[in-house]
């Protein structure tokens, strides 16, 4: 009973970021909704004051189940996601730097 309580919960619930990862080749946002999965999602890019990088947004997809994956932009300090163009973006999050001096991917042990 909670099983399907909850799996009601995650696939029909709003979508919202939970956390934004970067990467040597790219920014990974994780977001909580599993009905997300296959969409189109934009990624918008914000600086230290939450303030959009202008011309920065970027055209991507949710995959797998519930991530997106963007591009490294220069500058980019928030991160958030669109599901469509009508949307309001929502409250951009902080980046996680996931990647050591010399470039590689830090990995957890």
């Amino acid at each position: 009973m909670i099983y399907l309580i909850l799996q009601t919960t995650l696939i029909d619930s709003e979508s919202r970021l939970l956390s934004a990862f970067v990467y040597p080749d790219q920014i990974t946002i994780l977001t909580t909704a599993q009905h997300t999965f296959g969409r189109n999602a934009t990624c918008l890019y914000f600086d230290c004051n939450r303030e959009e990088i202008p011309g920065s947004r970027f055209d991507s997809n949710v995959v797998p189940i519930t991530a997106v994956t963007c591009p490294r932009r220069y500058g980019a300090e928030f991160v958030s996601l669109s599901f469509n163009e009508s949307e309001q973006p929502q409250e951009p999050i902080p980046l996680t730097f996931r990647v050591f001096e010399d470039g590689t991917p830090q990995t957890i042990q």
